[in-house]
């Protein structure tokens, strides 16, 4: 089995695989965010749909972290993280492969 690869801080929507793979691990923190808003990871490589993910704000700071095991959640055509946050500071990172 391949190793997961770390990704950069995302800060802004950015398409981490443009093929499938598997994600791992996803940490999202927070800090000033609109409470309902949310991230999205999505199965699609510039568009934000369709989402597989939705990690929803239910506080205004804070940190979610989401673990899917040693084969991870699969994604069929990509890998993209959409921040849908219009207010504060979002920072994204994930382990992918």
């Amino acid at each position: 089995m391949a190793n997961f690869t770390n990704s950069a801080l995302i800060t802004s929507d950015t398409t981490v695989k443009a093929v499938s793979g598997f994600l791992k691990k996803i940490t999202v923190s927070f800090k000033g965010v609109a409470v309902g808003e949310f991230v999205t990871i999505a199965n699609h490589a510039t568009l934000n749909v369709p989402a597989l993910l939705v990690i929803p704000f239910a506080t205004a700071n804070g940190v979610v972290q989401l673990d899917f095991g040693d084969i991870g959640l699969k994604f069929d055509t990509a890998i993209r993280v959409n921040i849908g946050a219009t207010a504060g500071q979002v920072w994204v990172t994930v382990q992918y492969r």
